[in-house]
């Protein structure tokens, strides 16, 4: 799994956002990309991680609401996405970023 607090809604499709889901010699350091809700459409994000190479997308709720009310629904551009997206939490979210955080000091 992996986060990128340089583009942390995953809106920005360029090269900052490819480039850090990456290690060297193109070889893919993670499938599951983890981005923040807002700014773009749920579409927006799962594509530009599917196009940087991820095999998921994890959403974390920008607010803190019960998640199951909230419809995570198509702006009618996805029909070429071949990825799946989820939706958590935002306590869940910030758990997994700190220990994120913590993994990488180690």
């Amino acid at each position: 799994m992996y986060y990128n607090p340089l583009n942390p809604t995953g809106c920005n499709k360029n090269d900052t956002f490819t480039s850090e889901f990456h290690e060297g010699d193109g070889e893919l350091q993670s499938s599951i990309y983890m981005v923040e809700r807002g700014d773009c459409t749920f579409v927006t994000k799962t594509r530009n991680i599917a196009q940087a190479g991820g095999m998921m997308a994890l959403v974390i709720d920008n607010t803190n609401e019960n998640i199951t009310n909230v419809i995570m629904s198509d702006d009618g551009t996805g029909a070429g996405i071949r990825i799946p997206s989820v939706l958590i939490g935002s306590k869940d979210g910030e758990i997994l970023k700190n220990f994120m955080k913590t993994a990488a000091q180690d």
